[in-house]
């Protein structure tokens, strides 16, 4: 704060008085051209001014008995040549004495009003700053004029704030303390205000990594219009009060966290503070990441042993069906013949393989002819049939359809078929397990058609790489058919 003096009826104009540091304490009049750093650095004693007649003078504190430097701005037109400068003894004495006067009467003012009102000044911002302080914030000037008075008035102030904190903001601020939770202060500028102990644990703070520097360099990824932006978590409160699950990047590594912004208003509705509550998750977020991918190893481990619970089982129905040509003897279930929709008997087959993983996509097929037999043998000569495409397929999951045709001769000729899948997302199988499988099937098919009265017709089918082509009695026109001896050892012959 700076007081001016206007001097009319004086060979002064104007001056400046600086302290022992340089700084500038007050100023009166014009401003002096001539500077304290100027004056010292250059050691220039004096400035001229030509136009306007003035001279600029430098007083060290020995010249003046002060412990302040002064600069001097002088009227010097009726005293001093312009053209050639000089200042005789009796001007300087003369200047000496005005300087002197004005210089004393200048410190006067302010001494016993400048640095009172700059100390009020200060007061009242430590007050406003620091209300946890209050108690200790005091002036106890003893002064009988009106600064006194406001002095007074002030103490005043201070006491009720240290009182109001100490009964009720206090409260809220040992709970910010006292939290497990990171909480930081900001002011509504952005400037940091204060840290709890667990923010200060959490970002590490110390003599080398200080507030300043790590809110610098301190970045939340958050998911902005599907893509994830970096945004520094001083700027997060530009958008009111922020709630997410964020990853925040800073000096010491990354961590997961969620962030929860509070704003802090006035009875004004302006914000005076902002808070920034940090819980950090990583710990959690890691034990659950490991969590789903356990789970996740184990679901596919289920899949697997599931897919080979099935496998293994159709296997073995085609085992037994093959090794009991040998060693059942035929029984006679001519009064357990019915004629049945296959439908639904191809269709629980294909949904007990899909559920494996073994097929994919819906089985294909129209409604299906009446077929006539015995339930077991019907059932086990479809199930065979699609056993068979399966067991082919060069796919580890292929998709299959069914076409089937009722001819003059009392038969329904069924056609399954391995429709091409997408070759660009379709695992293949090992060729070794294609190799084996097949005759194994091959056989458990021959011998499910002979107890079924069908037949296995030995056609290629066209356009196509996998395909079965098999008949069964039907249903509405039925007959007896007999195998043919070209398929009596079927395991043997190879099938296209």
């Amino acid at each position: 704060m700076f007081v001016r003096i206007s001097i009319s009826n004086s060979r002064v104009r104007g001056g400046t008085i600086y302290s022992a540091q340089g700084e500038e304490l007050a100023s009166f009049g014009l401003r002096p051209g001539l500077n304290y750093y100027t004056a010292k650095n250059a050691s220039a004693n004096f400035l001229f001014h030509e136009k306007e007649k003035m001279l600029d003078i430098y007083y060290k504190d020995s010249e003046l008995g002060l412990s302040e430097f002064v600069i001097f701005k002088f009227d010097v037109r009726d005293n001093i040549d312009s053209v050639n400068i000089k200042i005789n003894s009796e001007l300087q004495l003369y200047y000496y004495k005005v300087a002197f006067s004005v210089v004393l009467s200048t410190l006067l003012f302010f001494i016993l009003l400048v640095m009172p009102m700059k100390k009020l000044s200060i007061t009242m911002r430590q007050l406003a700053k620091s209300p946890s302080k209050a108690d200790i914030i005091g002036l106890n000037w003893h002064r009988g004029d009106t600064i006194g008075q406001i002095a007074q008035s002030i103490d005043i102030l201070a006491q009720r704030i240290a009182y109001l904190y100490a009964e009720e903001l206090a409260a809220a601020e040992q709970v910010i303390a006292k939290s497990a939770q990171i909480i930081i202060q900001f002011s509504s500028e952005g400037e940091l205000i204060e840290m709890n102990q667990p923010a200060i644990d959490f970002f590490e703070i110390n003599d080398e990594n200080t507030p300043e520097e790590l809110f610098e360099n301190t970045y939340i990824k958050i998911k902005i219009d599907k893509v994830y932006t970096d945004i520094k978590i001083t700027d997060i409160f530009s958008n009111g009060e922020f709630k997410a699950f964020v990853s925040l990047n800073f000096l010491n590594g990354e961590r997961k966290c969620f962030i929860n912004t509070i704003n802090i208003r006035d009875s004004k509705d302006e914000i005076k503070r902002n808070l920034i509550v940090i819980h950090d998750m990583t710990k959690e977020t890691t034990f659950l990441d490991n969590l789903e991918q356990n789970l996740a190893e184990k679901t596919e481990q289920t899949k697997i042993s599931e897919r080979n619970y099935v496998d293994t089982k159709f296997k073995l129905e085609s085992a037994l069906l093959a090794l009991s040509q040998y060693t059942t003897p035929p029984i006679d279930q001519s009064d357990d013949v019915i004629t049945i929709l296959p439908d639904r008997l191809v269709n629980r087959w294909y949904d007990e393989a899909h559920a494996a993983g073994l097929v994919s996509g819906r089985l294909e097929h129209d409604i299906l002819p009446n077929v006539k037999g015995v339930f077991e043998h019907l059932d086990s000569s479809l199930r065979q049939g699609m056993c068979l495409i399966y067991s082919r397929s060069i796919y580890m999951s292929p998709v299959m359809k069914i076409d089937a045709v009722r001819n003059n001769a009392g038969e329904v000729i069924f056609t399954i078929i391995e429709i091409d899948p997408d070759k660009r997302s379709a695992q293949l199988r090992p060729q070794d397990q294609v190799d084996t499988e097949q005759k194994m099937v091959v056989s458990g098919l021959t011998h499910a058609l002979k107890l079924a009265n069908g037949k296995l017709l030995n056609k290629k089918v066209p356009n196509t790489e996998n395909a079965v082509k098999f008949s069964l009695v039907s249903g509405e026109r039925p007959s007896k058919i007999e195998i043919s001896e070209e398929f009596a050892n079927l395991s043997d012959v190879p099938i296209t």
